[in-house]
């Protein structure tokens, strides 16, 4: 392998990493949106799982091993410049350092 082609697999891969970087992004994103309506009791976990329809279990809402993310979640909510809020000032970001 040539130079030429080794630099053009190196960004496909490279363009490959960028985009399991950006869908497992859009996951954790969704699993925190997820947490964070149940925490505040406006959804339970059986009305944010893709299989509600189908599901023909008794949970009562408490959700179940065989629960999957509902892959049409409604966006993030904006703040009121209309961009996305900040997820920078997170946990991490709030914690005092030495």
């Amino acid at each position: 392998m040539n130079a030429k082609q080794s630099l053009k697999a190196a960004s496909k891969h490279i363009a490959e990493l960028e985009d399991f970087n950006l869908r497992c992004t859009n996951d954790i994103k969704g699993l925190y949106r997820c947490i964070e309506s149940v925490i505040a009791g406006e959804k339970t976990w059986c009305e944010l799982c893709e299989e509600q329809a189908e599901c023909q279990r008794d949970c009562k809402g408490t959700g179940c091993t065989e629960w999957w993310m509902k892959m049409d979640l409604p966006a993030p909510e904006q703040d009121q410049e209309g961009s996305e809020a900040d997820d920078s000032k997170g946990i991490l970001q709030a914690s005092p350092t030495c």
